[in-house]
């Protein structure tokens, strides 16, 4: 994050800065490319396994960002190769790709040494903003601004093929209070986690509980639920006003 904010210094006072380092073949590195508030629509060596090839420098998203190592300092090659499992089920969004991401065991808590979840269950109320960096097809937010790599998420989960300049980022505020899963989240993916995360599921929230709209396997409820039943309202990210 210190380059960027040099690049961004240099920028103001007029300057043209051209940087070039001899590294690794696999070693991790983003193209200086202009929007500066966006991710690209490419994504670096167009492997959508590693996410936008840019990040942004500046903006809201840039500031969960800041300091953020895709690969936590390690090559692609060793990152993909702890990360990525080849025999896993191939999911549609990583096309010609066999296998998929490692995720952790339990929802991404930690575990007590009898193997439960650190968690507890919380009421969210209405006013209150949280976000995710993800489609509304998952189950799991976050307080807004968390940082991104407190969340111990992939760098594919930047990836959004509808809207690729907001680096797949969305904030929602609480419309109907509902209570939720939270607790620490257990680093994972060479990164250090430790952000709180919001799970939604069905079984906490009246309306969806025992419906044919929680998953099959755990029985999280998909944000878009949330979305279409009014608990929540999707919100500008840069909108910081209460509703």
């Amino acid at each position: 994050m210190f380059f960027r904010r040099t690049l961004m210094s240099l920028a103001a006072g007029g300057l043209l800065f051209a940087a070039s380092a001899q590294g690794v073949a696999d070693a991790a590195t983003e193209p200086l490319t202009k929007p500066f508030n966006q991710c690209s629509k490419a994504d670096l060596r167009n492997d959508p396994r590693l996410g936008p090839a840019k990040l942004p420098y500046v903006g809201s998203v840039a500031k969960e960002l800041d300091d953020y190592e895709r690969t936590g300092g390690h090559s692609i090659r060793q990152f993909l190769g702890t990360w990525w499992d080849p025999s896993l089920p191939s999911k549609p969004y990583f096309p010609g790709i066999d296998g998929f991401w490692v995720y952790p065991p339990k929802d991404g808590y930690y575990l007590r040494p009898d193997g439960t979840q650190v968690r507890t269950t919380t009421t969210l109320v209405p006013g209150q903003l949280i976000d995710r960096f993800g489609l509304p097809g998952g189950s799991f937010l976050s307080p807004r601004g968390t940082d991104y790599d407190a969340r111990s998420l992939p760098p594919s989960n930047l990836d959004d093929t509808t809207n690729p300049g907001g680096c797949n980022y969305h904030v929602y505020q609480v419309l109907k209070p509902f209570d939720v899963y939270s607790g620490p989240i257990r680093p994972w993916f060479d990164q250090p986690g430790n952000g709180l995360q919001y799970q939604t599921v069905c079984i906490l929230i009246p309306e969806f509980k025992g419906t044919t709209t929680c998953d099959e396997t755990g029985g999280n409820l998909r944000i878009e639920k949330l979305l279409e039943k009014q608990y929540i309202v999707e919100v500008p990210v840069v909108d910081r006003r209460t509703l």
